[in-house]
Parts: structure tokens; sequence; C-alpha cells
């Protein structure tokens, strides 16, 4: 037994021998044919045969996957052929890649031969990942690029990639617009340069759909979600210009009251306050307004504003600049400006450098410059021009209306006229079109009543626009309160608002309220209406004179009128002043003058002629001296006819008794005591500004002299 084993185990290695080298060849057979196949492959390959080279390739690759898939990746990457496949060319070369490392150092040098070494392979996969990255450029997507991206971490390629990915993706939802598509991008790409582009977009569409309603509410729910959000400033302006549309009084109280954290509270504050002044800019408005608005934050202003609302300011010049200063010369604004004008309700109309704006009292911008033109403040509000138009502002420089209008009026009872396209209308203060517009011409509103024209004919309407006297008459004017003068058929007649016939119509001409009377005139005589009697003054007409509209007019309770026998006064019993009437009379007063036959004189009130009438002309005076003239020469006398001023200056007008100013040789001054110079008769020209006060100019300056205090209030040094 132990015999036959062995003689089996003898046998069995030998057949294992031949097995072994039958085995051992068909392995040297193979590595041959192996060798030939990627020799065959990379020929075929060199000549373009792309199906022999692929065949080839493939059925070696398990075996030499190095220079297989090396090959392999070339047939895919070119696309010459219809093998072409730039996924299958990156997965090839990837492949070779990897293994490239783990080959001996002989068959790196052996598979030299077909060009193939660590730089090949290197240049080879960042050509396919070039091919692979302009793929995905060409079609533009996010897929594209993100398989760009997951395939080829390593390409120099990968930022341009993550940017491009990030930028269609970016756009894709930009285009959306909504808030959800710009979360949705910031949560899936949270590292991309267009994060912050994104977030800004967030935020900008999260507000909008948040506020879509534009309502307080929307905006107070907007910032209890995002305290810190990029639009907290427009959601809380948002608020202040919905809280204070009407601009109002009320308004502004209550968003102070609402609303004390919001950022525009002292701003409202500062807007309430110059609303409260359209009441009537005055030291007792603001008093009033400390006592209604106690917790009011600028103490400092109201006490400003209090102290410079009882200084008078005027302004002057140096040089070619203009500025101001008070009526004591305590306060003075420096002349830097190109004009101003005289200061209204606290401000002043500037300008500088072609443009106007206003200032206050203390010399501080209120309104900075930025109109072609601007007029005085009424009644809180003041009418601008910019580029030709008008529009109208408020204190605080905000607009009631923009400057688009042809023309504007200045508010009066709450409404002001505006034109169009040759047609007015009226505004209220807030801006809104309460009477369209219709008319040819207004006049600004009085007592609550407008004269209008629509047509060549003319009416009367109140403040809802509703029509109080017809529009169908010549002309219109206003006499006082509801009364006024219709022109209709030639003759004239006086009616009210309620169409109430005060006078008929028999008139040719009826003037102008004048110290409680009106003239009247029919034919070639007149007559006085008492307005308050609504009868007329006299039985008895008087003839009509020269200028006799304007000379015959009640002044003081005493007017000039003319009989066949001269001149007389008329008191309002229509009672003769005189027992005779003279040539000519001058305006009544103390002393008045008078011309006979033998030139100008005096009389006293009794008519009794207390200087003779030896000058060419004479001035009527209240005082102790009047102004005479001799031909082309004045002077001054007293109530005897004494001469307290030599007869020979050009003009003269009286301040009080004792101060005069002068005109000789063109140049004016002023003397006291009629012989000591207080201003040297020097100036170009003096006028009288108040009692105490004459202003001043030269060449260079205008200024302004105080005779209470003897001292120039700004004088050049």
């Amino acid at each position: 037994m132990t015999h036959f084993n062995n003689e089996c185990y003898f046998c069995i290695l030998y057949k294992m021998n031949i097995n072994f080298k039958i085995i051992l060849s068909f392995l040297l057979i193979t590595l041959i044919m192996s060798g030939c196949a990627v020799d065959k492959g990379f020929e075929s390959l060199g000549v373009y045969n792309y199906f022999d080279a692929k065949q080839r390739f493939e059925r070696v690759e398990k075996r030499k996957i190095v220079p297989s898939s090396y090959g392999l990746s070339i047939i895919y990457q070119r696309n010459d052929n219809p093998f072409y496949n730039l996924d299958s060319a990156l997965l090839k070369i990837n492949s070779a890649y990897s293994k490239y490392s783990s080959l001996s150092e002989n068959k790196k040098e052996k598979y030299q031969k077909y060009g193939l070494d660590s730089l090949s392979i290197l240049k080879q996969r960042s050509l396919i990942s070039t091919l692979y990255f302009n793929r995905a450029v060409e079609t533009n997507s996010v897929y594209g690029f993100q398989e760009f991206i997951m395939n080829n971490s390593w390409s120099p390629d990968i930022r341009s990639a993550i940017n491009l990915r990030d930028s269609v993706f970016f756009f894709e939802n930009h285009e959306k617009g909504g808030a959800i598509d710009y979360e949705l991008f910031m949560t899936t790409y949270p590292n991309s340069i267009y994060y912050t582009k994104a977030d800004k977009l967030y935020n900008k569409a999260f507000f909008k759909e948040k506020t879509i309603n534009n309502s307080i509410v929307d905006y107070q729910n907007y910032l209890k979600l995002m305290p810190n959000g990029d639009f907290v400033m427009e959601a809380q302006n948002s608020i202040f210009n919905l809280s204070t549309i009407d601009k109002s009084l009320v308004n502004y109280s209550s968003f102070i009251t609402n609303y004390p954290e919001n950022r525009n509270i002292n701003k409202a504050w500062g807007l309430l306050f110059d609303r409260y002044m359209v009441k009537s800019y005055s030291t007792q408005t603001i008093e009033q307004f400390k006592i209604d608005y106690p917790s009011f934050p600028f103490k400092n202003k109201i006490t400003n504003e209090l102290l410079m609302s009882g200084i008078h300011f005027y302004k002057y010049k140096m040089d070619t600049k203009w500025g101001f200063i008070s009526e004591e010369g305590t306060y003075c604004i420096e002349p830097k400006y190109d004009f101003v004008d005289e200061f209204s309700e606290g401000l002043a109309v500037i300008n500088l450098e072609g443009k106007v704006g206003y200032i206050t009292k203390s010399a501080d911008l209120k309104i900075k410059p930025q109109f072609d033109d601007g007029f005085s403040f009424e009644n809180g509000f003041a009418v601008i021009e910019l580029n030709g138009l008008f529009g109208l502002i408020n204190r605080s420089g905000e607009y009631i209306v923009n400057p688009i209008y042809d023309d504007l009026g200045n508010v009066n009872d709450g409404l002001f006229y505006f034109e169009k396209n040759e047609k007015i209308g009226f505004f209220n203060t807030i801006g809104e079109e309460v009477i369209f517009a219709q008319y040819s011409d207004v006049k600004s509103f009085k007592n609550k009543l407008a004269i209008v024209e629509r047509n060549g004919k003319y009416g009367v309407i109140d403040t809802n626009g509703n029509t109080k006297i017809e529009i169908k008459y010549n002309s219109i004017k206003l006499i006082k309160g509801n009364q006024f003068i219709v022109h209709q058929d030639s003759l004239l007649s006086v009616i009210t608002d309620t169409n109430e016939i005060v006078l008929p119509f028999e008139f040719d001409y009826i003037g102008l309220e004048s110290d409680g009377f009106v003239l009247v005139e029919k034919g070639s005589q007149f007559n006085y209406w008492d307005v308050v009697t609504e009868q007329l003054l006299s039985e008895v007409w008087f003839e009509n004179y020269a200028e006799h509209r304007i000379m015959a007019l009640f002044t003081n309770g005493f007017a000039k009128i003319k009989t066949n026998k001269g001149y007389n006064f008329i008191n309002r019993n229509a009672e003769f002043v005189f027992n005779k009437s003279y040539t000519n009379l001058g305006k009544y007063a103390t002393y008045i003058a008078f011309k006979s036959m033998n030139g100008w004189g005096y009389l006293n009130l009794n008519g009794n002629v207390i200087v003779k009438p030896n000058y060419t002309k004479t001035n009527s005076f209240s005082t102790h001296a009047g102004i005479v003239q001799l031909n082309e020469n004045k002077g001054v006398i007293d109530e005897k006819g004494e001469i307290l001023l030599p007869i020979y200056f050009e003009e003269l007008t009286l301040l009080n008794d004792t101060l005069v100013i002068v005109k000789n040789n063109n140049r004016y001054g002023v003397l006291s005591n009629f012989r000591d110079t207080t201003v040297s008769v020097k100036y170009n020209f003096i006028e009288r500004i108040s009692s105490s006060i004459v202003k001043v100019s030269s060449d260079r300056e205008l200024t302004y002299y105080n005779f209470e205090t003897n001292n120039w209030l700004k004088k050049e040094e």
C-alpha cells in the first residue's frame, strides 16, 4: 500500500510539473501578446485607426491598465471619431493617473516608448479637463458646472467653474426676484461670491413683500421681523411720512407720542414747531408753543427764537455783498450774500452764487440755496421759482406743491391759487386741488371769498368753490368784508356775496374804501357812500376836479372838495370846514397849506392866515415846522413864518421838529436843529425807515443811522 502511494505521489509531481510548464508558457505567450496588443494599439492610434486601437486597448485593459487606459482616454477625448465621450475620457485618464504611481520603474521605463509618463498623463488629464470645462461653459447650466466641479476638483478651472455655476444659479433666482429665491441661493451656496449681493437683494425683496400695502402696520411688522435689517431706516421714514401725510400739528404731535424711538423724532419736533408758527410768527406764539408743548427737547432753540423774534433787522450792503444789522446795532449777519430780502416771519430770502435759500435771524441756513428765485414767507408758506416754474414750500423747506406751475399765489384762508396751461384753480395747504383749474384769472382769497374770471366775465366764489356772485360782470373789486363793486353794462353797483344790492346800478365810478367812505361818481359829480350806514353822505353832489378820485378821498375824517368858489374841506357830516374857499389847498393838518393869487401860505384850523402866501409852494404840517419852496429851492419855517432852515436846498424831508433830510448838489445828509450836521451831506440817498432810523446809501455801502443813540448801526471803518 505504501509503495503504491509513493508511486502515485511521484506521478502527481510529474504531472504537476508538466501543467506548470504549460501554464507558465501560456502566461508568457499572453504577456507577449499583451505587449504586442498595446504596441499595436498605439500604432493604430498613431494612424487614427480608432476602431482597431480601441479594440486592442480594451482586450488587454485589465492586464495593462495604465497604457490601455491612457490610450483609451485619447480615443474618447478626440472628437474626430465615433467614440468621442469626454466623460469616458476623464474616467480612463483618472484610472491611468491613479495606477501609474504603483508601476515598477521597469514598466515606467518600458511605457515611455508610447510617450507615456507622469507628465504626459497630467497633460492629457489637463486637456480633458479643459475640454470638459469648455463644454460646461457652452451649456451654461448649473448641472454642467456642478458635474465639472465634482469630477475635476484638481482643475485650475475649478474656481471659475464654481463662480460660473453660482452666477447661473444666482441670475436664475434673480429673474424670479422673490425673497425665497434669494434665500434658496444663499442656503445652497453660502460661500459664493454672489452671497453678499444675494443677501442685499433678499433684504430688498423681503422688505418689498412685507410692505406691499404701504401701510404703517406693514412697516411696523417689518421692524419687528428685521430690527437690524437693511431697510430699517426706510421703514422708519415711511412710518413718519404716512403718519404726517397732512403735515398738520395733530399729525406731528401724534407721531411724537406714538413713535418716540423713530429716527425722525427730532425732525418731527422741528416740523411741529414750524407748523405751529404758521398761525402767526410772533413772541406771543412762541411763548404759547412753550406752554402747549413742554416736552419740546430743544430748549435753546425756543430761547433763541424768543430773543430774535423781538428784534428787527435791516438789510445792509458792503461793496457787492449783503447782510443784516439789528435795529440797535447789537446783532449782525455779516455781508456775504449776493442779495437779501427783508425778514418775514423770522426768515429772510438770501441769494448765494445765483441760487436762493432762506436764513434765520441767527444766520442759520434754514433752507439751503437751491431755487432760481424765492419770495418772502406769508402765513407760513413761500412761493419759489425753479426753471421758470413755481412751487410752494413750508417753513421747513418741504414742497407743498412741486415747481411745475406757471404761477402760484400766496396762502390766504388756507388756499392758494395755481396756474397750469392758462387755467387757474386752488390748492389747500397740503397740496390738494380743492377747486379745479377752470378760471383765466383770480384774486387770492380774503374773508373766505375770491374774485374769479372766466371767459372775460367776473364773479365771486367761496373756499368750497361755490359761486357766490354769478360770473357775469365786466369787473369786480372788493370794498370790504363781503361787499363788492360790480361793473355791468357800463354802470357800477355795490352788492354783497349774497347778491343783495347795496348800491343800485347807476354809477359811472365807484372807488375803494378810504376812512370809512367810498367815493362814487355820476357824470361830472361825485359823492361819498358811508360803508357803515350804507347811505350817501350828502344830498348835495360835488363837482369833479383834476385828480379828485385821489385828492378827494377822506383822510383822518376830512375830504378835499371843490366848489364854484374854490377848494374847501368837508367833515364826516358833509359840513364845510372853512367859511370861504381857496384857489387850492394842501392836505388837512394842524397847519394847512393854501394857495391864493399871490402864492402859497398857511392857515390854521380856524381858517386864519398864519403865514402869508409868499411862497412858490408849501406843504401842510402838523408839528412846528413846515417845508416851503421859493422857485426851485426849499427851506423850513415855523408856524410863525420864521425861517428855521435857509431856502436853498434841492429837497427836504422832515423827520421830526428838529431833524431834516437835506439834498444839495445831488447829495444827501441829515441836519439836527436845522443847522448841525448829523450825517454829512455826501451820500447818494437817505430815506426814513422809522421815527428814529434812516437808511443811508453810498457808492460802497448801504447802512443805517439811529438818531436815538446817535450811532451808525453798521459802518465801514
